[in-house]
């Protein structure tokens, strides 16, 4: 028997390329029990090996924290809210073994109406990757969607409760949130369904070009606004787990990069020399498009930090005074892509903290924060400098020009 293997987790639909006559020759072999319960076990929490386990009619599902297929598996469970007459495919590969859960839709398989609303779901197991004649059926049953999501929500509300493993909370904490909104919504048919997601779509569409028409320069980018060290620690903090290990991809800014309109009017570079007011030099400029390293310039708006699929955007041109937010901004509404300028010692290395400089001295005007109608005195909790610190022992440090100026440097 002739099954692909698949190299990657993933949800696929189930078509010709991802083996929709394989498995489907394999589940007809298999007569599917109607049900209306999934489990009647609890589901199981192993903090030791960083684990958990769902039952799903009478099938012990083993997944990690630290192992792509909880999301694999628990996207495959959203992908079921609207899958209409789609089959989906889940592959999940755990060292020499692989599992094949399915979803089929059975409008057409039976005349009432009611199928409509029902899923069929199959689990196959592969016990040896090396030879497909081993792959086998462990679990086929059909259920209502509905019921399907809310009790495997119910199970992983559990696993939540139970679990002190921060970063298994903050990934299924996520999934728990759209989980509830539909189970809340109470079982409604496909259709309605289908409305509510169109209705949805439209909704981030309005909102995307809201974004786009209102945003226009750095000026109208709202922020969270935090003035005090502590804040900025408990934010950062709080973002931590999904930014520490990830390599940063792009440095884009939004807003005004004086130094890039105006380094030539005063520096010329010719033939490897710089050239001040037309005299050979041994100065130059701090920054200018084509420098790799060493780089430092200042702004007047938001730089956005790339971290794979999370953007950290943050505008800091007053003592003590930073805003910051995350994905809000579209590549579209970008001014300058510096990740050149980043290209030797930052772009393409992994992050391993963000750390903040303190102080309580009022030394500077600038603290005074007096168009944010801040107070400010000595002893207060304040801050200067925000670093970004990779893997290679650089740092991308923000902070301000104690004037009203952000500044954006790479040092050592």
């Amino acid at each position: 028997m002739e099954i692909n293997i698949f190299e990657n987790v993933g949800i696929y639909n189930l078509d010709e390329e991802f083996g929709n006559d394989k498995f489907f020759y394999l589940a007809s072999f298999s007569t599917p029990k109607e049900i209306e319960k999934v489990s009647n076990k609890e589901p199981l929490v192993d903090v030791a090996t960083d684990s958990f386990c769902f039952d799903i009619n009478g099938y012990d599902l083993k997944l990690y924290f630290e192992n792509p297929n909880i999301t694999v598996f628990l996207d495959f469970i959203e992908s079921i809210m609207y899958a209409g007459a789609e089959s989906k495919i889940a592959v999940l590969e755990d060292k020499d073994m692989y599992r094949y859960i399915l979803s089929f839709p059975l409008y057409g398989t039976f005349d009432n109406n009611d199928d409509l609303d029902k899923r069929r779901i199959v689990i196959l197991d592969d016990n040896n990757k090396d030879n497909a004649e081993n792959i086998t059926v462990k679990s086929d049953f059909i259920i209502y969607q509905y019921e399907f999501v809310k009790q495997m929500n119910e199970q992983l509300h559990k696993i939540y409760e139970n679990t002190c493993e921060k970063k298994c909370k903050a990934i299924i904490g996520e999934y728990i949130k759209t989980f509830d909104e539909y189970v809340n919504r109470g079982h409604k048919s496909f259709d309605e369904e289908m409305e509510i997601y169109m209705e949805r779509l439209e909704e981030k569409e309005e909102n995307k070009e809201k974004v786009e028409n209102n945003i226009s320069d750095s000026k109208g980018w709202q922020g969270k606004r935090i003035i005090w060290a502590k804040d900025l620690e408990d934010y950062f903090n709080s973002i931590k787990h999904t930014l520490i290990g990830k390599t940063i991809d792009k440095i884009y800014i939004f807003g005004n990069l004086p130094a890039f309109c105006m380094w030539d009017y005063v520096f010329e570079y010719k033939n490897g020399k710089w050239y001040l007011e037309g005299e050979e030099t041994d100065e130059e400029p701090s920054y200018y498009p084509f420098k790799t390293e060493d780089t430092q310039f200042e702004m007047d708006g938001p730089i956005i930090l790339w971290f794979g699929d999370t953007n950290i955007e943050i505008d800091y041109w007053q003592g003590s005074v930073v805003r910051l937010a995350q994905n809000t901004l579209v590549k579209s509404q970008y001014t300058y892509n510096v990740s050149t300028n980043f290209s030797k010692n930052i772009i393409g290395h992994k992050l391993v903290d963000i750390q903040i400089h303190k102080t309580d001295k009022v030394y500077f005007m600038d603290f005074l924060a007096s168009a944010e109608g801040i107070e400010r005195k000595d002893g207060d909790d304040m801050f200067e400098e925000i670093w970004f610190i990779f893997d290679n022992g650089y740092k991308l440090e923000i902070t301000t020009d104690h004037t009203d100026y952000m500044v954006v440097g790479e040092v050592k």
